[in-house]
C-alpha cells in the first residue's frame, strides 16, 4: 500500500519484541531484516519504549498499610505490575517511597495489584497517593529502546507513547532522549503552525473511535490552516482494512498534502536534524515548513515471508499494514505539496 502509492511511514517498535512472540494480541513480531527493509523504504523507525510500558502514573485503588507489600493501581492500561524488576515510586504530596516490582496477581475480588520486594513502610490514602515508574526506570526504557533500535542499525529520533499516555512527567525523562512524541494528547489531530511543540503534539484516530465523516473535516482543516495532522489506526484491529487505510493515504493527496514521517514534519517545524526520506516515488529533503498531515497505525502480527526485493512490502501490505507490530504502530504524515 505504502510502496504503492509512494509514500512513507514511521512506526513505534517496542524494542524487546523485535524478532520474538511479541505480546497476546500477535502471532509475532517483526525482526531486525523485515524492519531494516521498512527504513530502506523510507519508513521512520521510533521507540515504543523496551517492553511497551505506561509512561504515566495511576492513582491507587486501597489504601496502603506500613506491612503491605502490594500495591492495586488504578485505571486503564494500568499495566506495572506486569514489569517485575522495575522500581516504582508510590508518592502523595508530602511522602513518597520506592519500591522493585517483583509480580502481580489478582485478590479474590479481582483486582489486579503488583507485589513488591518489600513492606512499604508507611502509610498511603487512595484518595491522594499515586504510582509511577521511578526516575531510573523511567531513563532505563527510554534509553534502553533508543540503545537497543539503534544497536541494529537504526536511527531513533522519536517516541511513540505507549497507550497514548503522556505527561508532563513522561515528558522530563523523554526530551533526555528523543527529539519529540508522536502521540502526546490524545485529541482531533490538527496541530497548528507557529504552534507545535514535539512533546505536546496532538494525534486522533482515522478508523476506531471516530466516523469517516469527521476525519475528512480534519483533513480539511489541515489543509485549509496550513497545520500539522496525526492521525492513528489499530491495523490489528478487524475493522482497519486495507482499503480504509489507503483510502486515508489518497484522502490526505487529493488535498494536496504530502506524506512525510514525523521526523522530516518536526524537521518542517524547526526540530531535529532533518535527513533524507526516499520511497519509490518520493524524496524529502527540505526543511521548509508546510502543511503537514499525520497518520498513526498499529498493525497486526505478520507471517510475511522475508525478502531482499520490496515483495514483503507486498505481504505487510495484504494485512493493511503501515507499520509493524515489535514493531507497535506505524504513522503517515504529510505537508502541503511544493506546488502550493
Amino acid at each position: 500500500m505504502h510502496k504503492d502509492e509512494g509514500v512513507p511511514a514511521s512506526i513505534g517498535i517496542v524494542s524487546e519484541w523485535v524478532g520474538t512472540d511479541g505480546s497476546g494480541s500477535m502471532d509475532r513480531a517483526l525482526n531486525k531484516k523485515e524492519l531494516t527493509e521498512m527504513e530502506s523504504f523510507g519508513f521512520e523507525i521510533m521507540s515504543h519504549t523496551r517492553e511497551h510500558t505506561s509512561l504515566k502514573s495511576f492513582p491507587l485503588a486501597k489504601d496502603i498499610a506500613p506491612d503491605d507489600d502490594r500495591a492495586y493501581p488504578n485505571g486503564t492500561h494500568a499495566s506495572h505490575p506486569f514489569h517485575a524488576g522495575y522500581e516504582v515510586e508510590i508518592y502523595d504530596g508530602d511522602s513518597s517511597v520506592t519500591r522493585n516490582i517483583v509480580g502481580s496477581g489478582r485478590n479474590d475480588d479481582d483486582e489486579l495489584y503488583m507485589k513488591l520486594d518489600k513492606p512499604v513502610g508507611m502509610s498511603f490514602d487512595a484518595d491522594s497517593a499515586r504510582e509511577r515508574l521511578s526516575p531510573k526506570t523511567m531513563r532505563y526504557i527510554l534509553r534502553d529502546s533508543k540503545r537497543t533500535l539503534e544497536s541494529y542499525g537504526f536511527t531513533v529520533d522519536n517516541l511513540l507513547a505507549p497507550y497514548d499516555h503522556f505527561t508532563e512527567y513522561s515528558e522530563k525523562f523523554t526530551k533526555e532522549f528523543y527529539t519529540g512524541v508522536a502521540n502526546a494528547i490524545d485529541s482531533n489531530g490538527i496541530n497548528q503552525r507557529g504552534e507545535i511543540d514535539p512533546y505536546g503534539t496532538r494525534r486522533d484516530y482515522f478508523i476506531e473511535f471516530t466516523d469517516w465523516s469527521a476525519v475528512r473535516d480534519e483533513l480539511d482543516a489541515v489543509a485549509e490552516d496550513n497545520a500539522l495532522g496525526i492521525f492513528g489506526a489499530h491495523t490489528q484491529r478487524d475493522e482497519v482494512t486495507k482499503s480504509k487505510i489507503r483510502r486515508m493515504i489518497r484522502a490526505a493527496k487529493s488535498r494536496d498534502i504530502e506524506i512525510v514521517t514525523l521526523r522530516q514534519a518536526l524537521a518542517d517545524a524547526g526540530f531535529g536534524a532533518t535527513r533524507t526520506t526516499t520511497t519509490t516515488n518520493t524524496t524529502t529533503t527540505s526543511t521548509t515548513p508546510k502543511t503537514t498531515t499525520t497518520m498513526t497505525t498499529h498493525p497486526p502480527s505478520t507471517d510475511s515471508a522475508e525478502s531482499s526485493d520490496g515483495s514483503m512490502l507486498e505481504t505487510f501490505e495484504s494485512f493493511g499494514i503501515v507499520g509493524g507490530v515489535g514493531a507497535v504502530a506505524g504513522f503517515i504524515l504529510g505537508r502541503r505539496s511544493e506546488s502550493e
